[in-house]
């Protein structure tokens, strides 16, 4: 038994390579979580952080539940706006924080007015 233990003990043993490529997939798996997921919410944050550093009062904003207002007073330190919607003697003031802004509210451009042209169309039938 002993003689079976020494040729076992000095039988040359054959080393197997390790494979790096299970840890090449697990690097890769975890560079495409950072860059598809991870990346774009970091940048989305930051765009968000400096927009509500640039607002001014007198801006016209859009809440994130889609509410269209102008600022009207901006605080500091609580880190709330108070926002004023609404046309003539319906106004109405509403607090938000900063962090409920969405963005500024889109320009509109003024449009020339719209025409008819069903009416014009009919005028041609009644001539007959």
């Amino acid at each position: 038994m002993h003689a079976l233990l020494h040729i076992l003990a000095n039988a040359p043993v054959e080393k197997k390579q390790q494979s790096f490529l299970p840890t090449i997939i697990m690097m890769a798996i975890f560079a495409g979580v950072y860059f598809f997921f991870l990346r774009p919410k970091r940048q989305a944050l930051k765009k968000q952080q400096a927009l509500t550093r640039t607002f001014e009062v007198g801006d016209e904003v859009i809440t994130i539940g889609g509410l269209v207002g102008t600022v009207l007073v901006i605080d500091e330190e609580e880190g709330r706006v108070l926002l004023s919607s609404g046309l003539g003697e319906t106004q109405t003031h509403l607090m938000y924080l900063k962090q409920a802004i969405k963005g500024r509210a889109p320009v509109k451009t003024p449009s020339e007015p719209a025409t008819d042209q069903s009416t014009d169309d009919n005028a041609g039938d009644n001539e007959q």
